[in-house]
């Protein structure tokens, strides 16, 4: 249930509710059932997600890709599991973003940057990436989002913006 067992919860929750004069199991029993409503509904977002959410090995190994990634890269799960995410960086990309994985393990902090990456219709799209390496399981937490149609109209409004300044 928990590391510690029992021990490991507040005392709150290792107490019987008692409705209309019976005793039902402890709260914890109650608990774990929630957790499996929890897992449930972290199953769902992580399914319908637009977002690119990864979890990663050390190495970088995908370990785990929502679908929105198998959408993006047009790969199903199973041939993303133990892909490299730099297989998926744009080449120019490729040095900064393996220095970010190599700081972000050894700082433990969590990393936000932009990169480009390559989807299935071979074009590259802008994301911006939240990294966050988890020790305890050994693997980082990925989180991108396309940030290609806001780069693209901000560099638009900058390219007329300066023709404005020219005329």
């Amino acid at each position: 249930i928990c590391p510690g067992g029992l021990e490991g919860l507040s005392p709150a929750l290792q107490q019987p509710v008692r409705q209309q004069g019976q005793e039902s199991a402890p709260t914890v029993l109650r608990e774990l059932e929630i957790g499996d409503e929890c897992a449930a509904a972290r199953k769902r977002l992580w399914d319908m997600s637009e977002e690119l959410l990864l979890a990663t090995d050390l190495r970088g190994a995908l370990r785990g890709a929502s679908p929105s990634v198998a959408r993006y890269t047009g790969l199903n799960e199973a041939a993303l599991r133990g892909r490299c995410v730099l297989d998926f960086i744009h080449p120019a990309d490729l040095s900064e973003v393996a220095a970010e994985l190599r700081g972000l393990w050894r700082s433990a902090a969590r990393a936000r940057f932009e990169g480009r990456v390559r989807c299935t219709n071979a074009s590259w799209r802008r994301v911006l990436w939240t990294i966050t390496p988890d020790r305890a399981a050994g693997h980082f937490d990925i989180v991108g989002r396309d940030v290609t149609a806001e780069r693209e109209l901000a560099d638009a409004l900058h390219r007329a913006e300066e023709q404005v300044r020219q005329s």
